[in-house]
């Protein structure tokens, strides 16, 4: 009798789920990590350490990645695409109010989302290509990022907000006051989830006073 042939795991990717569960468990592992006050700076910790941190062996983290680099790399991607996905979620859940009060929900998932993942805030926005300069085009990720406030901001102007600059301008500075708020609420870190969101609503009352 012919034994039964076990169901192929493999997805459209080509990995099978025990190799999409490894790699998971490792991009966990880096987020965890790059949680740690003792090993923010230049992401100090070694392939070795997030392998025994997974328990796995280090060279078993080559099957999923090249290097620490690529490791990182592809944290960042995951980082940005959940952050996206909740932009746009909570702008979508608000599509029928008015523009001001969408572009506040944005802020908040923005603030809610980076503020409770501490350690991928940290490899998000503490990593860019090697080779990127300051005259350039930002990075497709913060491109991203970017365009959603200004497009939330150029509805509000639509709607007769008196920015104080071009929408690009005020765009930017939107997303400068937010996320320096942020900021600072991770690194004093003697403020709640609440305190910060509220830091970020007086700021837009300013903004629309």
């Amino acid at each position: 009798m012919t034994s039964p042939v076990p169901a192929d795991d493999t997805g459209s990717d080509g990995a099978t789920a025990a190799g999409r569960d490894v790699r998971a468990k490792l991009l966990d592992a880096v987020e965890r990590m790059a949680g740690d006050d003792y090993k923010l700076p230049r992401l100090a910790f070694s392939l070795r350490e997030i392998a025994r941190e997974v328990g796995i062996a280090t060279p078993s983290i080559y099957r999923h990645f090249a290097s620490k680099e690529d490791l990182i790399s592809a944290a960042v991607d995951t980082g940005f695409t959940l952050l996206l996905r909740e932009i746009d979620q909570a702008v979508q859940e608000r599509a029928d109010q008015e523009p001001p009060a969408v572009l506040r929900a944005q802020a908040a998932a923005y603030c809610r989302f980076l503020y409770r993942r501490r350690g991928l805030t940290r490899i998000m926005f503490a990593t860019h290509p090697a080779n990127w300069q300051p005259s350039e085009p930002l990075p497709d990720h913060l491109g991203q990022v970017r365009y959603r406030w200004i497009t939330a901001v150029e509805a509000c102007q639509k709607q007769g907000w008196r920015a104080p600059a071009d929408v690009t301008t005020t765009a930017d500075a939107v997303w400068a006051a937010v996320h320096g708020c942020l900021t600072l609420a991770l690194v004093m870190r003697n403020g709640s989830e609440e305190a910060l969101l509220s830091h970020v609503s007086a700021q837009f009352d300013l903004w629309t006073d």
